[in-house]
């Protein structure tokens, strides 16, 4: 990723954040995924935490430490504004490439992350890293739709305009698309649709530079080739595949 890619993306997320309100939640959230694992006592790390929701949820739920990072500036003072007085949860303004922790967890979170990258299984690789010897991670990968190759035609042109100059065409779009809100927000998510406005829903998609959509097969094949059982979650939002994976133990772990 080039300096100019990261500081375009920086301006983006940052954007993006200035805009989410304190009666709404992170469209990241993964509150009914969350609920479905025993966290009491455990540590979790997010990659990609945004306004730390998830992880403030994972705290409540138990989890003894959590920790997160993510690129944009803006999400990490939210973040922190909102953990202000607790011990236990910790974030950091970097990207994947430049995160680093000498701890291990038992759950690691990534929602729509690893399109962002350079190269996602290398991204992927170093992410098992933190991840404890019985840990999970839990993955959402957006699936290949029509309307998110579509969303490449848009890109296309907005990701080589500079952001004061992406910002304003992106803002217009956004306010043509909200006729189309309720249709669109069907077909793009479920159970998250009020969380971000159709403007900030443009920014984040259309803007960004960098944005690869691959099959989840790669990395299930990955994870299944470094000895890991994969599992899906179903019902979560459409254009996305969640996916859980745990190293194999026991007389089957070879």
């Amino acid at each position: 990723m080039t300096i100019g890619e990261r500081e375009k993306i920086e301006v983006i997320f940052d954007e993006v954040a200035k805009k989410v309100t304190s009666v709404k939640k992170d469209i990241a959230s993964l509150k009914t995924v969350i609920d479905g694992f025993e966290l009491q006592g455990k540590s979790v790390l997010e990659v990609g935490c945004g306004i730390g929701d998830n992880l403030i949820y994972c705290s409540q739920k138990g989890a003894l430490y959590a920790e997160g990072f993510d690129i944009s500036g803006e999400s990490i003072k939210l973040a922190q504004q909102k953990t202000k007085g607790l011990s236990n949860i910790f974030f950091h303004k970097c990207s994947i490439e430049e995160y680093d922790s000498e701890r291990n967890f038992d759950f690691i979170l990534a929602w729509g992350v690893f399109e962002y990258v350079d190269n996602p299984i290398e991204s992927l690789k170093k992410m098992l890293n933190f991840l404890s010897d019985n840990g999970t991670i839990i993955l959402f990968i957006s699936k290949p739709i029509f309307i998110k190759k579509i969303s490449f035609l848009f890109r296309a042109v907005l990701s080589k305009l500079p952001a004061d100059a992406a910002l304003p065409v992106a803002r217009f779009l956004g306010k043509f698309l909200g006729g189309f809100e309720s249709i669109l927000r069907k077909i793009l998510y479920i159970g998250e649709s009020n969380t971000y406005s159709m403007e900030q829903t443009i920014l984040e998609g259309l803007m960004v530079p960098r944005y690869n959509i691959f099959h989840h097969r790669r990395f299930t094949d990955y994870l299944q080739n470094e000895n890991f059982t994969v599992g899906f979650l179903n019902g979560t939002t459409p254009s996305m595949i969640g996916m859980v994976a745990s190293k194999k133990r026991g007389k089957n772990a070879e």
